[in-house]
């Protein structure tokens, strides 16, 4: 983040800062004017898929996954093939970034990573159906991720050392 100190006259948390960076390192922002960090490579994708919860709704798959680090939160898209052609895989990562983008600043949480799956249905859905699913489905999965730590905390451990074996003392 501290990559235009060229700039003369902007602090490093300066949001005029953060635009540049964005246009000459082509990252994104946020409508708070946060950097987005999102994910890119496949190992993180599966550690999602595999260790963190989801929810299915109609036009997408939010999946989501608790770090317990302090790093900002990731998001990663993607569109495959089974949506259609190119112009409708384009069209769902558009809507889906405009989501993040919308608000992220207000819901996601910082040491969470979130991938968004588009469906059939992301390029043609009317865009606030889309929103109060995405914010509806992020709320659903921090509960489910903070059920899954209650429990977790909340188990006792199995002693296997302390049974004795039958018949024996």
């Amino acid at each position: 983040m501290g990559r235009c100190s060229f700039v003369k006259g902007f602090k490093k948390g300066h949001y005029l800062s953060v635009k540049i960076n964005a246009l000459f390192f082509g990252q994104r922002i946020d409508a708070r004017g946060y950097m987005i960090d999102t994910i890119r490579n496949r190992h993180s994708f599966l550690s999602l898929r595999d260790k963190g919860v989801k929810k299915v709704t109609k036009p997408f798959i939010l999946q989501a996954r608790a770090l317990g680090t302090d790093e900002p939160p990731r998001f990663g898209l993607t569109a495959s093939k089974k949506i259609g052609n190119a112009v409708r895989r384009n069209r769902a990562r558009r809507r889906m970034r405009a989501l993040v983008r919308l608000h992220l600043a207000d819901s996601a949480r910082i040491g969470y990573h979130y991938g968004l799956i588009a469906r059939f249905d992301m390029p043609d859905a009317p865009f606030d159906v889309l929103e109060t699913e995405f914010l509806t489905a992020i709320e659903t999965v921090h509960s489910q991720i903070e059920k899954r730590a209650d429990k977790g905390a909340n188990k006792e451990p199995n002693n296997k050392a302390s049974h004795t074996a039958k018949g024996r003392s």
